[in-house]
């Protein structure tokens, strides 16, 4: 019986053994993950949560000791001799708390996930895309740029090696769990990885284009409807910077030409619409304490770890402190002892797509400027976790790579479209965030921008000297008029980018009579600037609030300032509800409609987490908005749907417009008919939700909540924010302020306050995953000790660390 049972016993250890070890369709090895000893089990220790730090890291990439400072939120201040020690140890303690972010960020950015994942149609399609659009190869051009410069080559060299030191002494049991639950290790770290972050974020904010939906519905609307509906600037609208006639420059702008042609394929997924921020600054005539408050708040995707990793770098030659990206050295949003800066996303079109003529089936040359022109092949290996390798050949000419071709999306074998992009071009941003960092007055800020080019981004500025400023900057194209809205032919040089906006005439503003400056992705200037402008889409809601309430409001306080960050106030409701109601015949409504129409005419238009009267107009928008342009999805072309704005203004102005009658109903429709139908259709949706069991009030209907990025359910946590994605506190489902800054100016110190959803720390297990979560919900802020040297954290709650050489 005994030796029954001992084979028995050894024939499920070693079943388990086998089964455990191996992985089973999409589901990894389990083995290890479930080890108790290099397991998921020891993501929880105090060491791996942070909640318990060695006093002493030795290190032998380091050339002097640095001592660091753990903080109560755990937000880590680096004192180090020298810019290599200080750059090196900005490396390693990201990585300490952030490496797989880091790293799958970047894998992600390059195109490689199937290499991590496996294979999956839509992953596979993802990584195509990614090669495509020439992330590698931009990212490689700017590695380059980095790297022929010896300031940003130190930089990159020294974070690269401080990120090393941390993956060179981790065990198995100390990875971070997402390795072990997807199966994978790090690979080293390089500047060409730190490139790919920065290229990462320009993907994610500066590649936004209509250029096909644009020519779609200029070809089927016409001129002048397509005029009225995708207006270049609404009347009414307040631009970032409104300096009419007194521009310098007056460029003779040629009108480019207009095609009339479809373009009828899929196209894939472009950023999020959602991506914007809100910044802004007083000088000490509008501020209590007599000098500039500057605030900023960049909405992007509400993902766990947190995009932002809040540190203080100080060396001999710096003192800043701000929010850092997982992966690039320096401080991209913050303050030193001198300024302040923040950004939000300059809304301009820096991508262009042309048609590139083929003329072979093979696609080996195209037409450019009368002649045969051979393109360049690029091979891009995509390698696929335990299957054959996936090459793709991406095709380069005078416009860019083909994005589409007859091997992707496109049918016809002679044709293509080729994806011109500014952040193909080499850049140094490393080098100007660098500068910025150590910039002590406006004009060494200015210098500092110089250096900068993509993603194009609204900079706002403060100092000590009671300056403050706004600049709009990026390298953007010198454009002809309506250059870059439509597709145009690649079959000319002619039609390329020839040259560029110089940057003494951007858009800019400093020290404005009305002693404030701001941003919210609106319109970056006035109709008298001489370039022409365009983009995808522009805010027309969170920035007309902001100059209402800075315009309106003699001084500010800080806590006012919070206050204001957190405005949940419904602009494009106030300007619509009305209107909408007048429309509507309650008779013979059903009660559940009576009851909303009753809590949206006593709606005083704050999006309140408890209110109902939200949900009631967000759903009644959506199918209004939806019944309007039913049409243009049965089309079946890739067309852009016309601003919230816009829309609202045609229905209150232009009632009978002929696109109201386009509804598949025997009645003619027209403003009021519509906003009726949508009324009863909206309700009748949100009456029998209610039956079912769903809430309404708007943060529980709205359901916002912080998603990890490997969709990884059991590491997403739920976020019930007021707002929405108009108000000044722009949350949405999965989208809003991934990080709240306050900086206060004085010559006696200066003093910041910010809150991110999520924590400091990259590990589920860990305490500071999520421990700035519910204060950010609730709009409280912490204010964040800014050190004038090491000495001065022993009056803290400070874990002290001391990095020596190994």
């Amino acid at each position: 019986m005994k030796v029954i049972r001992f084979f028995f016993l050894l024939g499920l250890s070693i079943f388990f053994g086998y089964s455990l070890n191996r992985p089973w369709g999409k589901v990894p090895a389990l083995g290890h993950f479930l080890n108790p000893f290099e397991g998921f089990w020891q993501n929880a220790t105090p060491r791996n949560t942070g909640l318990k730090s060695p006093k002493t890291i030795k290190s032998k990439g380091l050339r002097q000791t640095v001592d660091i400072a753990l903080d109560s939120s755990h937000i880590p201040h680096i004192f180090a001799q020298s810019d290599w020690d200080l750059y090196y140890m900005q490396g390693y303690m990201t990585a300490k708390d952030r490496l797989w972010q880091m790293d799958f960020q970047t894998m992600a950015a390059a195109g490689r996930l199937s290499e991590i994942l496996g294979k999956d149609s839509l992953i596979l399609q993802f990584d195509r895309g990614q090669r495509r659009k020439g992330m590698l190869y931009a990212a490689e051009k700017a590695r380059d740029a980095f790297m022929s410069v010896k300031t940003s080559a130190n930089m990159l060299k020294a974070y690269a090696a401080g990120v090393n030191a941390y993956i060179d002494q981790l065990n198995k049991k100390d990875l971070p769990i997402e390795y072990k639950l997807i199966g994978y290790r790090p690979e080293t770290w390089s500047p060409l990885k730190s490139a790919l972050l920065l290229k990462y974020m320009a993907e994610s904010l500066s590649s936004s284009n209509a250029d096909l939906e644009n020519t779609n519905a200029l070809a089927w609307l016409g001129k002048k409807n397509f005029d009225l509906l995708y207006p270049l600037m609404e009347k009414g609208q307040i631009p970032i910077v409104n300096k009419a006639n007194q521009w310098k420059h007056s460029p003779d702008l040629q009108e480019a030409e207009i095609p009339f042609s479809y373009i009828n394929m899929p196209l894939d997924e472009g950023p999020n619409p959602l991506n914007g921020s809100n910044n802004w600054a007083v000088n000490g005539n509008k501020s209590e304490t007599a000098y500039p408050i500057l605030c900023n708040d960049p909405h992007l995707g509400l993902n766990l770890p947190s995009l932002w990793y809040m540190i203080q770098l100080q060396s001999p030659d710096i003192n800043v402190i701000g929010a850092s990206l997982p992966g690039t050295p320096g401080i991209i949003i913050g303050m030193n002892d001198h300024i302040s800066w923040g950004v939000t996303n300059a809304q301009r079109d820096l991508v262009d797509w042309y048609r590139i003529t083929f003329l072979d089936d093979q696609q080996h040359q195209y037409l450019l400027d009368g002649k045969a022109t051979p393109v360049e092949n690029r091979l891009e290996v995509i390698k696929i976790r335990d299957e054959e390798d996936f090459v793709d050949t991406v095709k380069y000419t005078a416009f860019g790579p083909v994005y589409y071709d007859r091997h992707y999306r496109a049918e016809e074998a002679r044709s293509g479209y080729a994806y011109r992009w500014i952040a193909h071009d080499p850049s140094n941003e490393v080098l100007a965030f660098y500068k910025i960092n150590r910039a002590v007055n406006y004009e060494a800020f200015k210098t500092a921008l110089s250096y900068y080019q993509a993603p194009a981004q609204n900079f706002v500025f403060a100092s000590v000297d009671n300056e403050i400023a706004m600049h709009v900057h990026g390298k953007f194209p010198a454009r002809t008029n309506h250059n870059g809205r439509f597709l145009q032919e690649g079959n000319s040089l002619e039609n390329g980018w020839k040259t560029y906006i110089p940057f003494e005439e951007n858009v800019f503003e400093y020290q404005p009579e009305r002693n404030f400056v701001f941003s919210a992705n609106q319109h970056p200037a006035d109709s008298t600037y001489p370039y022409f402008i365009t983009a995808k889409k522009y805010e027309y809601y969170r920035n007309r609030r902001i100059f209402q309430l800075l315009e309106e409001k003699e001084k500010w306080s800080v806590s006012e300032m919070m206050q204001m960050q957190n405005d949940n106030f419904n602009l494009q409701a106030s300007e619509s509800l009305p209107f909408w109601l007048n429309q509507i015949n309650t008779e013979g409504l059903p009660d559940f409609h009576q009851k909303a129409f009753i809590a949206l005419k006593n709606w005083d238009f704050q999006n309140e987490a408890y209110e109902k009267a939200p949900t009631f107009y967000a759903a009644w928008w959506k199918e209004l908005y939806r019944l309007l342009y039913d049409e243009w999805d049965q089309k079946g072309l890739p067309l852009l749907k016309p601003s919230h704005y816009t829309t609202i203004k045609i229905l209150k102005e232009n009632p009978d417009f002929y696109f109201f009658d386009l509804l598949s109903t025997p009645e003619k429709e027209d403003a009021p008919a519509i906003i009726q139908l949508a009324f009863k259709n909206a309700m009748h949706k949100l009456m029998q939700e209610e039956i079912s069991g769903k809430k309404l009030e708007w943060a529980a209907y709205k359901g916002t909540y912080l998603q990890h990025l490997a969709r990884i359910k059991a590491f997403n946590i739920a976020a019930p924010v007021a707002g929405n994605a108009g108000s000044i506190n722009a949350a949405t489902q999965r989208h809003g302020p991934s990080w709240r800054m306050i900086t206060a100016l004085h010559p006696e110190g200066n003093k910041i306050w910010g809150i991110y959803p999520g924590g400091p720390s990259g590990n589920p297990a860990s305490p500071y995953y999520q421990n700035q979560v519910e204060e950010w919900v609730n709009g409280q802020y912490r204010e964040i000790p800014f050190f004038k040297n090491f000495n001065a954290t022993s009056n803290y709650e400070i874990q002290h660390i001391q990095a020596k050489v190994k």
